[in-house]
């Protein structure tokens, strides 16, 4: 995962204005932000998300959590305990 570059000094809004891209202005620091995630990265996500809610419906069925809960979700994405 990246994450934006940060840029020190004292910057105002006007410089802000003056840029070109993507940027935050934060208490005069300022911020290239990254481009937005890919569909694939989405995709992952998604994917992500729907194991882990299969994951603990299965866990709160069994009524445990916990490590085995966590293998579980492990292998589901392809992973190796």
């Amino acid at each position: 995962m990246s994450f934006p570059e940060r840029s020190r000094g004292d910057y105002t809004i006007d410089d802000w204005r003056s840029w070109e891209g993507r940027w935050e202005l934060l208490d005069g620091i300022a911020y290239d932000m990254i481009p937005a995630p890919s569909t694939s990265h989405h995709a992952a996500s998604v994917a992500l998300v729907l194991a882990l809610g299969a994951a603990l419906g299965e866990a709160r069925r069994k009524g445990g959590g916990g490590v085995p809960l966590l293998r579980g979700l492990i292998r589901r994405i392809g992973g190796s305990p």
